[in-house]
């Protein structure tokens, strides 16, 4: 379980979601809707 130097880096996006801090959400979060909308969209169809 030590062989992850890609999880090491920790990068930004993932140490601190968009739906987690409140700094600038509102465009992060649009973009979370769309992939949202899209998945949900593949998903049915």
């Amino acid at each position: 379980m030590s062989d992850t130097p890609m999880i090491k880096e920790d990068p930004p996006a993932y140490r601190h979601p968009p739906y987690q801090g409140g700094q600038g959400g509102s465009r992060t979060k649009s973009i979370f809707n769309l992939i949202e909308t899209t998945y949900l969209g593949l998903s049915n169809g």
